[in-house]
Parts: C-alpha cells; structure tokens; sequence
C-alpha cells in the first residue's frame, strides 16, 4: 500500500489513532526489514499478538505451458517468501506473546486438511464453515489437491504458503501459538473489480509468446480463457464482511480454527472434492470456472492434429463452452 493512496487516507480518517501504516513490498528485504525493525520497537516490552499475512499476486491467466517462468517466481516472491520472512522475523516476538499467526490463502491452491479415519469432514456453508481441524495434521494419503486450471502460478504459490503454515502451526504448538488459514471463496476486491488489469496482461501475455506457442495453441485460445475467467468473476461476493469475521475470530477467539472457508458455496465445494469422483470434480471446476476449449493445433482440419481425447471420458477436455457460458 502507498503511504498516500486512497485506501491509506481512508484507513487513517475511519481507524484509530493509535493505528500505524508502514510502506511494504514483500520482494524488497528492505522494506521488510525496516517492518521488523519497528514492530520490534513498539512491542519489545508486549509482545506482538497477531499477524495477518494478507498479501496476494496473480499475473497471469493461462495454462502453465503458456505462463512465463518469471510469473511463478514473482507469485513465489509474494505469495510464500515475502509471508516466510515476516513471520519468522516476528516469531521471537510472537511467542513472548502466545500469539496467533493468520494467513489468507486460496482454494487454488488448497491442499484438504488431512484427517484420520476417526475424524470425518464437517461440511457447510458461509463464514467460519469448519472442514476437520486437528491440533497437529494427521497425513492421509486418500486425500489430494484441488487444482484450479490456468491458476499454475498463482495456486502453486498458495499451496506452499498453505503447508509452511501447518508446518508452523505444528512446530509452535509448544510455544502457545496457534496458526490459522483462511481460505475464502471468489470476493469482489479492487483486483477482481479491475477488469482492464486483466485485459492488459493478457495482452502482455500474448505479445512474450513464442510463435510455436501461438500457433499451438491460438489466439483464439487465451481470448476464450480470458474472458471465462472473467465470466467466473461476476459471480463474486461483494460483502467482505465473512473474511474480516474468519480473520477477527482466528485473533480473538480461544480455540480458533486451523481453516476457514468463508464465502457462499465454499462447504459445498470441498464436499463435493472429497465425496465424489474426479470427473465431476472438473466438471464442476469447469461449470463454475474455466472451461477449456481445444488449441488451435488439436482442431479438426488443422494438418497434423491429433483426434482429441472423447470428453466424455476425460472431462477436463471440453470442445465447448461450460454449461454456465452457454446459459
């Protein structure tokens, strides 16, 4: 945030005077470093009760094969080692305080909560909808990840950040300090609101692709992904207030929670990632995210092209809209 952005002008008009703004960018050690150094300060004799690790990059919208390298290591940046470093700088004062340490994650890049047999999934909806929480994860080999298709960078950094914090989470049990992740469903924040800053990487994405790539997979292609996710995004929930409660309670309340899914329609996704077969699992990705169409390469008549695998057994390949672009 910038120290004289609109959101700063509001934060200090609405808030309390005792609140402090910092300048921050989690790529530049610096600024993190200048963080620690006043945190460390003004809580030395306290202790420090709680971070929030808030942060979050997406740049790109597109299969793996298509995203640029530089995209995972700029999410990587962001998204898991800015979140590293700020928390293990504050852990000597977060553990004078018994405190908490509250990240907010993705369902992009979920890994379930492992259970034991012994302890099934609560499935349900809306704010503070608890899925199985144990005080240290049990791994369970029959439980996998939930991948979001042209999400790679962006959900493989969440997923990261996600273990880093049930590692924490199982490391600082001694020491009184409990960790909770939040992972809500699609709200309507400046980023999802901003439809040009998509309009434009996507423009930048297919000016830094190699020929062999466009002509693969098409133009045609990453304006059809393009424009499905934005599909996807109107339906986002303009009320943040479930986030701001989830993020409240895992502060204040005494036994918080390991996971939160705030956002209507979240419970109903996890139950439906861990009860049913894959299949419907990406067709549910697909009716309520993206639905691929066949690259330009793989269409009938193109020299070369290879018969596509029959949907119908593969329902991850789709020469089609998804049902909700077709309503």
């Amino acid at each position: 945030m910038e120290l004289n952005s609109p959101g700063a002008i509001e934060l200090r008009t609405c808030c309390s005077p005792r609140l402090r703004l910092l300048q921050l960018d989690l790529t530049k050690s610096a600024d993190i470093s200048h963080v620690l150094e006043f945190t460390k300060a003004h809580t030395t004799s306290t202790g420090l009760w709680g971070l929030v690790n808030n942060a979050g990059l997406n740049e790109v919208v597109a299969d793996v094969e298509l995203s640029p390298v530089a995209t995972f290591r700029s999410c990587m940046e962001v998204n898991f080692f800015g979140a590293l470093e700020l928390t293990k700088g504050l852990l000597p004062l977060l553990r004078r305080s018994r405190g908490r340490i509250v990240t907010v994650g993705s369902p992009a890049g979920e890994c379930p909560p492992h259970r034991s047999k012994e302890e099934p999934p609560e499935v349900g909806e809306g704010s503070g909808s608890p899925l199985p929480r144990l005080s240290c994860p049990i791994p369970n080999p029959s439980t996998g990840d939930m991948p979001y298709p042209c999400l790679g960078a962006y959900g493989t950094s969440k997923a990261a950040v996600g273990l880093l914090m049930d590692i924490f989470g199982c490391e600082l049990l001694p020491w009184g300090v409990k960790v909770s992740t939040i992972q809500p469903g699609c709200f309507r924040t400046e980023s999802v609101k901003d439809v040009g800053r998509w309009e434009r990487r996507k423009q930048l994405l297919l000016a830094s692709l190699p020929q062999e790539l466009l002509q693969a997979y098409g133009k045609d292609y990453i304006e059809h992904l393009n424009e499905q996710f934005l599909r996807s995004l109107r339906l986002a929930m303009p009320d943040l207030s479930p986030v701001v409660d989830d993020i409240i309670d895992a502060l204040l309340a005494a036994q918080p929670r390991r996971r939160y899914y705030p956002g209507q329609g979240v419970g109903l996704m996890y139950f439906i990632h861990y009860y049913l077969p894959e299949g419907l699992r990406r067709r549910f990705l697909q009716t309520f995210f993206i639905s691929h169409c066949l690259p330009q390469a793989l269409q009938p008549g193109q020299p070369g092209a290879t018969p596509p695998q029959d949907p119908a057994q593969d329902p991850n390949l789709s020469p089609g809209p998804s049902p909700a672009v077709a309503q």
